[in-house]
């Protein structure tokens, strides 16, 4: 029964099966689902209605020939429903099929149907196409299990399979396609372990399998196969899509062009580096796989978990940096395998458990860097078996127990690191080059060595003593640390301790900062420690107080704060010790006096007190001199005769003691003395006289002289001052003479001057005194010179000045003062009368002001003046040309 339909593309029922009718260019391909032959092809000629469907048989292939195997394949994939079926079935010349490539002799030799619509299930007939090199069928929705007849295909060159819905396992058939070079299986459903009998294709160049569920054998045979399971396992494991360089990585035919894959002579991949890509997630078992690697960086990433134990079976690894990542777990005990590694980086992790002690047969190992993770448990002995280790860091760990002695053996190590741990030494350590190279390598990591001014050969294989700063005695072991002025930061390591030879720590004017390590009273040898003009703070250690032999003690210029250790009695051989500018407290030790070698002793910028029985003339008094001598460049002074010397006190120059030893006279005037006058002088409680006139010492007056209560003489004139008479000079009541004269003082004469009623001498001449001459100066009875000119002294001058009657000389001259002389000048009978008067002298001055009025008559007649005559020869020298005030 022949049935004419319309080109409606729609389907019809017949006796011998569905038809179905599809639009071309020739007209209707009638189609039969069933059993029956095909019809053939209708013209449109055919019918006056249209187009009618003439059936046409199909081809009959010989059986197991290629073209029967193509029959099968459309039947058993929906070959009805396909994309693209042109001349499939109908046609002899199968080159002419879609996607059918054949050679000369009509034998397929390539099949592409990638993306056309394939249902169903790949039927056995495949393995029939014997000549077939390339087959793809990959984005298509094929299911099942891949029949292993597809291992017949011996010239096959090209499997894509990818992007269905294969399940199963693979059929270990595919190791028979000795000629395969790609193989794509990824985005399917495979499970089951992944074939290792794959590793034989040695002719493999390209494998894609992720996007499935497979398994690894742990005996997976090595070759390129591994090599490319290996890989395409890290990319998947790894979130290789997300990477921030993956160029190549399975699309590029070769591996050699992946990103960071290198290739050996074998063909083989030798090296992989995708340090710092971006790598996040875990490393898959299977990197195992990837034999013949020697070189493996995947540092600076993000991946997590465990390291593989697989990792263990790379034995031809040389270098293996897993380094700053975030790793977790146990240090796999397989890494034990590597034997010939050089480079172990796994530092800056999460590592934990304790460290194997299968690390000790890595005998050709040079570096190993283990520092910043969790690690615990001892550190093993086997560790010092290492004789080609030059660096081992440990540090920030928490390892504990006993240091073994065994690691002194590493006669080539050069860089070391072990603090923030929780070791200890052995008491019989065996001093040597490992102990001090504990300390000088965390000495260069804790204080950023990396950006000293000079590190010169730090951490290099060059001897220790080349290394700046660094001096070495007998068997090499350091005796001396000069970094002072070296930009040195951060904290000082207690691994400082384990230098047993050390003599000498100068690390004066860096920028350290915290505690000062109790470790460092371990230093039996030491004779210096100079840690001055830092940043450190807390206690000193009272542990420095086992330092026998130390000689100095510079701690000056930090911020060190408590009480001074009284263990520092201890110090029998300390010369100097530099305390000053820190925040230290409490009552000063007077023990410190009995320190038979102590020469030298800065104080001062601290906030100590004093005990009361304080014996005078002892450290207090040393201290208050030496601060004199250090502030006022003592080294450069005219005559600094026996100063910080071994002779008493009283035999420095200028200096007088009482017999009780205390320092009563500090006379150094016209002495070369510069800088500042130190507020340590205070300290000098039995000091009478001090007369430092005559130098070139600036700033102000420091308000802690005012605590010298036993002072009576006190002259500071002609220095470069600034700043006011401080009025806290008024308290100073047993003061007799006060010279103050020709400074660079300004602003008023304090009235608390009025209360020194002792005063006897009063010189503030040749300053920048201003505003008027206070009136309670006239409080001064026993004042016998009061000099006060070339200033700029203003307004009417004070009449309570005519009640000095025992005043000898006054000198108001070149001021600006304003006004009548007071007519209780008259009582100033004990100014003193120089018959021809010369310039200068005399007992009263008070010309160069603007002064008004008459001359009181009984002044007038003391002085015996005659105008004229003085007019003359001293251009009106005493009273600028004022008449005698008529008497009453």
């Amino acid at each position: 029964m022949l049935l004419v339909l319309p080109l409606l593309g729609a389907m019809a029922a017949c006796e011998d099966g569905t038809i179905t009718i599809e639009r071309s260019e020739e007209g209707a391909i009638v189609r039969s689902s069933g059993p029956s032959e095909s019809l053939e092809t209708a013209s449109p000629q055919d019918s006056p209605l249209g187009p009618t469907a003439t059936p046409r048989p199909r081809i009959d292939f010989p059986p197991l020939s290629d073209g029967a195997a193509l029959t099968a394949l459309f039947d058993a994939t929906d070959g009805e429903i396909w994309s693209n079926s042109d001349s499939w079935l109908f046609v002899e010349d199968l080159g002419q099929w879609h996607g059918v490539t054949i050679d000369a002799d009509g034998r397929v030799t390539g099949l592409d149907l990638a993306g056309n619509g394939l249902g169903g299930e790949l039927p056995e007939e495949i393995g029939h196409l014997t000549e077939l090199t390339v087959l793809d069928v990959s984005d298509n929705s094929l299911t099942g299990s891949l029949p292993a007849e597809i291992g017949t295909l011996f010239r096959l060159e090209e499997l894509y399979l990818d992007g269905n819905q294969f399940s199963g396992a693979l059929p270990a058939e595919l190791a028979s396609l000795a000629e395969l070079a790609d193989l794509h299986l990824h985005s399917n459903q495979f499970s089951s372990e992944f074939p290792a009998a794959l590793a034989g294709l040695t002719e493999l160049e390209s494998l894609t399998i992720w996007d499935n569920g497979f398994t690894w054998a742990d005996s997976y045979a090595p070759g390129l196969l591994g090599d490319m399971v290996g890989l395409v396992a890290l990319y998947e494991s790894a979130g290789g899509e997300n990477w921030r360089e993956r160029s190549g990585w399975l699309s590029d035919p070769s591996v050699a062009a992946w990103n960071g894959v290198s290739i050996g002579r074998d063909g083989l991949v030798s090296a992989l580096d995708l340090s710092e890509n971006g790598l996040s997630g875990e490393l898959p078992l299977s990197l195992g796989s990837v034999a013949r690697l020697t070189e493996l960086n995947l540092s600076g990433n993000q991946l997590e978990g465990e390291i593989p134990s697989t990792i263990g079976n790379l034995t031809g690894l040389t270098e293996l940096y897993l380094d700053t990542n975030q790793f977790s777990g146990d240090l796999p005990a397989e890494l034990g395998n590597l034997t010939g590694l050089t480079q172990l980086h796994l530092h800056t992790n999460q590592l934990s458990g304790n460290l194997t002690a299968g690390l000790g047969g890595m005998t050709d190992l040079e570096e190993l860097h283990l520092h910043t993770n969790r690690l615990s448990g001892p550190v093993p002995a086997e560790l010092g078996i290492l004789g080609e280790l030059t660096v081992l860091l440990l540090h920030d760990n928490q390892f504990i127990g006993e240091l073994p002695v065994e690691l002194a053996n590493l006669g080539s190590l050069e860089g070391l690191s072990l603090w923030g741990n929780h070791l200890e030494w052995a008491d019989s350590y065996a001093p040597g080059r490992l102990a001090d190279m504990v300390g000088l390598v965390a000495l260069y990591q804790s204080t950023e060595g990396d950006h000293w001014r000079n590190n010169s050969n730090w951490l290099s294989r060059a001897p220790v003593d080349e290394w700046h700063g660094v001096t070495t005695g007998a068997g090499g072991l350091v005796t001396e640390l000069n970094l002072q002025e070296n930009g040195l930061s951060g904290k000082v390591p207690p691994q400082l301790g384990a230098l047993s030879k050390l003599t000498a720590i100068n690390f004066f004017r860096n920028q350290l900062d915290g505690r000062i390590p109790a470790e460092l009273g371990k230093l039996a040898e030491l004779e210096t420690l100079g840690l001055s003009s830092n940043r450190l703070t807390g206690a000193i250690p009272p542990e420095l107080g086992n330092l026998a032999n130390l000689e100095y003690l510079g701690l000056w210029g930090n911020q060190l704060s408590g009480n001074i250790p009284a263990e520092l009695v201890n110090l029998h051989n300390l010369e100097s010790l530099a305390l000053n500018d820190n925040q230290l407290s409490g009552v000063f030790p007077a023990y410190l006096a009995e320190l038979p070698a102590l020469q030298r002793i800065h104080f001062w910028g601290n906030d100590f007190t004093w005990a009361n029985s304080y014996a005078p003339g002892t450290v207090a008094d040393r201290v208050a001199l030496v601060a004199l001598y250090e502030a006022t460049s003592g080294e450069n002074w005219s005559d600094n005769s026996n100063w910080l010397s071994f002779h008493p006190v009283g035999e420095w120059h200028g200096v007088k003691t009482a017999g009780d030893g205390s320092v009563t006279e500090v006379v150094l005037r016209e002495n070369g003395l510069s800088g500042k006058i130190p507020p340590e002088l205070s300290n000098l409680t039995s000091l009478k006289k001090l007369w430092l006139r005559g130098n070139s010492l600036g700033g102000e007056i420091p308000l802690e002289l005012v605590n010298l209560k036993n002072l009576v003489s006190f002259s500071l004139g002609g220095n470069p001052l600034t700043g006011n008479i401080p009025p806290e000079l008024g308290n100073m009541v047993n003061l007799q003479a006060l010279w103050l004269y020709e400074t660079g003082l300004n602003g008023p004469i304090p009235a608390e001057l009025g209360k020194l009623v002792n005063l006897q001498t009063l010189a503030l001449y040749r300053n920048g005194l201003s505003g008027p001459i206070p009136p309670e100066l006239g409080s001064l009875g026993r004042l016998t010179t009061l000099t006060l000119s070339h200033n700029v002294l203003s307004g009417a001058i004070p009449p309570e000045l005519g009640s000095l009657i025992n005043l000898q000389r006054l000198t108001l001259n070149d001021n600006e003062l304003t006004g009548q002389i007071p007519s209780e000048f008259g009582n100033l009978v004990n100014l003193i009368v120089y018959p021809n008067n010369p310039i200068g002298r005399g007992g009263l001055h008070l010309h160069n002001n603007r002064l008004t009025g008459c001359v009181p008559a009984r002044l007038w007649e003391h002085f015996k003046a005659d105008r004229n005559t003085v007019s003359r020869r001293h251009g009106n020298i005493v009273f600028q040309g004022l008449d005698r005030c008529q008497e009453n």
